[in-house]
């Protein structure tokens, strides 16, 4: 019975120690954002005379095309931060991918859709008028893969596909080599449509460029007129004692100005990711009180009492293993001592 309470008390905190690595894997690689604004429009939306199109759609996106074109599109435009996880990151650098639920029973035919970076500028619409949808370039391009069950699509974004450093402003249009007629409708992009993935870390402030060499040329003497008297002659100046046969001033070993930035001789700090998420530090501290409880417990288990081994137990009674007995001596030398030793 003791031993299977040991086993499961070994199990539980190796449990807890496989719940917590499959948290942290899971949950560290990368965050997820929301789109600062999204909407469609439809061709069918003719200004001045706007169609009540939106009633149909309520809040979807639509997106279609036929054999003359698109005729729906959507956009929807999302702010990369500058921290993933805690650690500074580069938003120019940091790919993403961008989950589109299709909402149930909307589509008709096989949707093919291209998620294109924006040119320009847009406002949210929804079921607004043709003219007003943004202007889009599909070079690059992310192309849409349906799920199996045929309830998402998702793009796989690069950095390039940013319309501008740190933005992913993202019209979503019919294919341009599709010419099969299509039409689908996704749900609002949620909370969480956007994945970030692990871009570059971004510099400190501190990490700057090589320091450009501030060190002054030697000093040339510019006085001439030494040079023009004759060395030892009469002259009309008084130029004072001889000079020497060497006027040119001795070359002084220009001191060495302080460099900059000295502070990188010295080994960079480690970057680590510190998570902040309050259920990862809850499987932390559960993670922390098993293994004290686990201790505790072990450390508080009676000591049996010693037993011979092989021929030399044959014999001897063997004592109640729930009846602690002290013991005294080291290995096969350890007795019950049930009175203090005799003294020598």
């Amino acid at each position: 019975m003791r031993m299977r309470r040991g086993v499961c008390a070994i199990g539980g905190v190796i449990a807890l120690l496989i719940a917590q690595t499959l948290a942290f894997a899971g949950t560290a690689r990368a965050d997820s954002v929301g789109p600062d604004a999204q909407g469609w429009w439809s061709e069918a939306q003719q200004a001045p005379q706007p169609l009540p199109v939106d009633t149909v759609t309520g809040k979807n996106l639509q997106v279609g095309g036929d054999p003359t074109g698109p005729n729906a599109i959507a956009a929807v435009r999302y702010i990369v931060p500058g921290t993933i996880d805690g650690i500074p990151v580069d938003p120019a650098s940091v790919p993403a991918t961008l989950t589109l639920k299709v909402a149930p029973n909307t589509t008709v035919g096989t949707p093919a859709v291209v998620a294109c970076a924006v040119v320009g500028s847009w406002q949210p619409a929804n079921g607004g008028a043709w003219s007003a949808h943004p202007n889009y370039s599909c070079s690059p391009s992310a192309t849409g893969a349906l799920s199996p069950d045929k309830t998402a699509i998702v793009f796989n974004l690069g950095p390039g596909l940013q319309a501008r450093p740190g933005t992913y402003d993202l019209a979503l249009a019919p294919a341009p080599a599709n010419q099969a007629p299509f039409s689908v409708q996704f749900l609002p992009a949620g909370s969480d449509s956007l994945a970030l993935g692990s871009g570059s870390v971004a510099a400190t402030p501190g990490e700057t460029g090589p320091v450009a060499s501030t060190e002054s040329p030697v000093p040339t003497s510019s006085d001439t007129s030494a040079a023009a008297v004759p060395l030892g002659g009469p002259s009309s100046v008084d130029v004072g004692s001889p000079l020497p046969l060497d006027t040119t001033p001795a070359a002084r070993r220009a001191a060495r100005p302080a460099v900059r930035g000295a502070s990188r001789l010295l080994p960079t700090p480690i970057r680590r990711a510190v998570s902040t998420k309050r259920s990862q530090q809850a499987i932390a501290l559960a993670m922390l009180g098993a293994i004290v409880l686990s201790v505790w417990w072990f450390g508080g288990q009676q000591t049996r009492a010693p037993r011979l081994l092989g021929s030399l137990g044959d014999g001897v009674a063997v004592e109640d293993p729930h009846v602690y007995v002290r013991s005294g001596g080291i290995g096969r030398f350890a007795r019950p001592r049930t009175k203090p030793p005799a003294r020598l």
